[in-house]
């Protein structure tokens, strides 16, 4: 059934922040107020251009002329409410946006390193060349996430790049698990993903067995960490 849209359609889909404008009441009073705007029904074009706010003051007499409206208070006030509430959104995303974007740019270096890197594993793999899981995981689309991500310690990440590699194997055919699993033992031994060696790899092994051993004040979780990854990269 085609949809018939009307004045208190357009009203009734209009979210509840914007209803809280101080003269939203006054789009009440001018559609109660005329049998003219009570008859309205336009078409889907009509109805998208008002609820999107993209018709210019300039051009507001090309638009009652055009799909035959009566020129009456209601639109440029509708118009200039739903633009006040579309530029706000456009401003809380926006600030959002830039939030979320300076916490995750200002994650150490390191880790910010080997997060890109991943993406562009999935990217190898994913035939549009590009990381969905990726995203869904690493990148926060709220504020709140975004400050949790930036209090990650260590642990923490090496936690989340082995959920990393669980979501790869359930969404593609074929994903090289060893080849991650490289990728995050290098992030343990806080190594070069590029230049590392088997003499690199004894060295550090060496210097953050000092740290991490419980005998030297470290602990067994960490120690077992170093462990696994000096095997996977040795083997």
């Amino acid at each position: 059934m085609k949809r018939r849209y009307t004045i208190p359609y357009l009203l009734n889909k209009q979210p509840k922040s914007l209803r809280k404008n101080k003269d939203y009441h006054m789009l009440i009073i001018f559609y109660f107020a005329s049998p003219l705007l009570k008859k309205i029904h336009f078409n889907r074009k009509c109805y998208s251009l008002l609820n999107n706010s993209r018709i210019a003051p300039e051009n507001l007499e090309f638009f009652y002329r055009t799909y035959r409206l009566p020129r009456n208070s209601f639109f440029p006030m509708f118009l200039k409410i739903k633009k006040e509430y579309l530029n706000r959104r456009f401003l809380l995303k926006e600030n959002k946006k830039n939030y979320i974007n300076d916490k995750i740019l200002n994650l150490p270096k390191k880790t910010l390193r080997f997060i890109r890197y991943l993406a562009k594993y999935e990217s190898t793999i994913n035939k549009y060349n590009k990381f969905p899981v990726w995203n869904n995981l690493f990148y926060p689309k709220t504020k709140k996430k975004a400050d949790i991500i930036s209090n990650y310690d260590h642990v923490d990440w090496i936690n989340i790049f082995k959920k990393f590699i669980e979501k790869l194997k359930k969404r593609y055919k074929y994903v090289d698990e060893k080849y991650i699993n490289k990728i995050i033992a290098l992030f343990i031994m806080d190594l070069s993903i590029k230049k590392h060696s088997p003499e690199s790899i004894k060295k550090q092994y060496r210097k953050l067995s000092l740290k991490f051993h419980p005998d030297q004040g470290g602990n067994s979780r960490d120690f077992n960490l170093l462990q696994k990854a000096r095997s996977i990269l040795i083997d």
